[in-house]
């Protein structure tokens, strides 16, 4: 225990003298940094067409790809072209657009221990226009892989 308490006094010693010298503070992660890694979108939106609709994100929290099964056939990574993700204390908001006009919105309210988002949204999925599943907004669950 003794070792514990020295090596942590050690550790804010230097972090004290590391800001003392450069006059800098460390940066917190932005709140989205609680949604990096991998969520899977199930509800009722998630139907006989789309499944396992997985979206993955990076350490700050932005959506980097998404993976899905469409009609039994795994697509992705599909690289995302535009992404937003907002976090306000549990409010979680994320919005997608890729490949050809595919489109997510997601918004929802997360658990204490930051593994599941419950919400509403919706998606459409362009596969070669004017071919395209469009799903309304509707009851969906985000829950951390």
């Amino acid at each position: 225990m003794r070792r514990v308490l020295q090596y942590t006094s050690v550790l804010g010693i230097g972090a004290l003298l590391l800001t003392g010298l450069t006059g800098c503070t460390p940066v917190p992660p932005p709140p989205e940094s609680v949604l990096a890694g991998t969520w899977k979108l199930t509800g009722d939106l998630v139907d006989q067409e789309v499944g396992d609709f997985l979206i993955h994100f990076d350490d700050s929290g932005t959506i980097t790809s998404l993976t899905y099964i469409l009609n039994q056939v795994t697509i992705g990574p599909e690289l995302v072209v535009r992404a937003s993700s907002q976090v306000t204390g549990l409010n979680v908001s994320i919005s997608a657009t890729w490949d050809g006009g595919s489109t997510l919105f997601f918004e929802g309210l997360m658990n204490a221990m930051e593994t599941r988002i419950d919400g509403e949204a919706s998606f459409r999925i362009v596969i070669s226009p004017p071919v395209s599943v469009a799903i309304p907004p509707g009851p969906a669950t985000l829950t951390r892989q």
